[in-house]
């Protein structure tokens, strides 16, 4: 069964990153973990700030995998009361188009408001 769950504990979220190639400071991230059947196979990881959140890594064995965490990360954020989410990771780009996010005029980045986004993106 897959299960995705807010992590306090965030060592085996970075040692499973480091196996991926990506080297990743979470001490001030919010850190979700895919596990199927008690094995992780995903990484999710935002932070939140004053009035925003950032997607700042989706690390998941397969695209589906990926995409399931990208919306339980937005779950997560939009439960914390927050509307407006950056992703600033270029390599997370497709993944973030794939959520709804749309390109910043003249900013490296892309955004995505909340608000109403669970009733239209099911």
């Amino acid at each position: 069964m897959l299960e995705f769950t807010v992590q306090a504990d965030k060592g085996p979220a970075e040692k499973y990153l480091k196996s991926k190639g990506i080297m990743a400071n979470l001490s001030d991230k919010l850190v979700m973990c895919a596990f199927e059947n008690a094995s992780l196979t995903g990484v999710g990881a935002v932070s939140i700030l004053v009035d925003t959140a950032v997607m700042e890594e989706v690390c998941c064995e397969d695209d589906i995998l990926a995409y399931g965490m990208g919306k339980a990360l937005l779950n997560l954020v939009d439960n914390v009361g927050l509307d407006r989410v950056y992703c600033q990771n270029a390599h997370l780009f497709a993944l973030a188009e794939r959520l709804g996010f749309q390109k910043e005029d003249r900013k490296p980045e892309m955004a995505l408001d909340l608000t109403g986004y669970f009733k239209v993106h099911k």
